[in-house]
């Protein structure tokens, strides 16, 4: 949501820190906040699980319809079955005091892993490997797609690499928590006239507060394919009113690779910059579509998408010395992800 930051202090954020949430869940520790929300890990008393709680800071949902809406929406994620997608498992709201002041809150699965911006920031990824990355979350979204629910807020930040058992690595799509589903009456603004989403991400149509469809969320997949190649998203002015105006009405720039990182295939670069077209209707229709012009894409290119087996050197923390290239990919425990 793009508004003015909202200052709370350390105290305050601190606060919910071994306390019970709901009278299932007990606080842990804070994970990680920004100017709508606030994420902590709790463990579910009864299973003993760690879970994800998002608390939504009171100024996002001020009108007690707009709050209506947040618990309605919440609760249509859960329709979505796909192993990919994690999970929500309850909505609620925390006690209506000085502290909390009956901030609405969404209770996740907890997943262990690395955000894809935190391994972006680790440096260039191989085309394989991007093209996994995309392809996979494509396929998650696409889950949602086929239920006529739209994500509004995919980027970097709302997708982890997760290590499974067997040394593999699996993808995972966060925050389907603030979904909705698509009706024609249903736009990005909300009732203060802010607009959901993330400006660098944000569709032309979503940035004129216009009804999103999945085809919005196509613009958001394409502009994340372009910053895992380019190493930048198509429109990243430190104005976020800037980036709108862009969104709107700027071609993005040519697509290429940092120096050194090899080129890009005129297929594949067609397939992303077409899908970054300013009316909706240019665009493939859903994530499927877009998933499947990629593959296609790098079939023609005689490419293999990576199923989650980069170099293992992207994987190892840079801060353990002696980690060689063939060993067990290391990824931070605790990344929830930009709230």
């Amino acid at each position: 949501m793009i508004e003015d930051p909202i200052t709370r202090t350390n105290v305050q954020s601190e606060a919910l820190v071994g306390q019970k949430v709901a009278g299932l869940f007990e606080v842990e520790s804070l994970l990680g906040e920004g100017a709508s929300s606030r994420v902590y890990r709790a463990t579910h008393l009864t299973l003993r699980q760690p879970v994800a709680i998002k608390v939504l800071n009171h100024e996002y949902l001020k009108a007690a319809d707009v709050r209506a809406r947040f618990h309605r929406e919440a609760r249509i994620a859960t329709r979505i079955a796909h192993p990919a997608v994690v999970k929500v498992l309850m909505t609620g709201e925390l006690p209506n005091d000085e502290l909390t002041r009956g901030e609405a809150f969404i209770v996740y699965e907890f997943v262990d892993g690395l955000t894809l911006r935190k391994l972006l920031d680790k440096g260039p990824l191989s085309l394989e490997t991007i093209l996994g990355i995309v392809v996979s979350s494509c396929n998650a979204v696409a889950a949602a797609h086929d239920l006529d629910i739209v994500h509004r807020d995919l980027k970097p930040e709302n997708l982890m690499i997760v290590p499974k058992s067997d040394a593999g690595l699996q993808l995972r799509v966060l925050d389907f928590g603030l979904a909705k589903v698509h009706e024609s009456s249903e736009s990005y603004l909300t009732h203060t006239g802010a607009i959901l989403g993330t400006p660098s991400y944000l569709s032309p149509e979503g940035a004129r507060g216009q009804p999103a469809t999945p085809r919005s969320d196509v613009y958001s997949l394409a502009t994340i394919a372009y910053e895992c190649l380019a190493g930048y998203p198509p429109f990243s002015e430190t104005s976020p009113i800037r980036v709108l105006m862009q969104q709107v009405d700027s071609e993005p720039p040519p697509l290429k690779r940092p120096a050194g990182a090899g080129d890009i295939p005129t297929t594949i670069a067609s397939v992303i910059i077409g899908n970054l077209a300013k009316s909706p209707e240019d665009r493939v229709k859903d994530a499927r579509g877009f998933a499947n012009a990629l593959s296609k894409a790098a079939a023609m290119s005689q490419l293999t998408i990576a199923n989650y087996g980069p170099d293992s050197a992207l994987w190892s923390d840079s801060d353990n010395s002696g980690t060689s290239s063939e060993s067990q990919p290391s990824v931070p425990k605790r990344d929830p992800g930009t709230p």
